[in-house]
């Protein structure tokens, strides 16, 4: 999908951008929030066990 950016108005790029950021935030941001919550409770855990 091309799409010629010279024809678009700001507007439009900074939906476009937002649209692409969020896409972009949600694949690659949240498994990596997610694999830290899990890895932190996972190490809270085995604290609580050790004390």
């Amino acid at each position: 999908m091309f799409i010629e950016l010279s024809k678009l108005s700001t507007i439009e790029l900074v939906k476009l951008y937002n649209i692409v950021g969020w896409t972009l935030f949600v694949k690659a941001g949240l498994p990596l929030i997610f694999m830290f919550f899990v890895i932190y409770c996972i190490l809270w855990l085995t604290d609580k066990k050790m004390c």
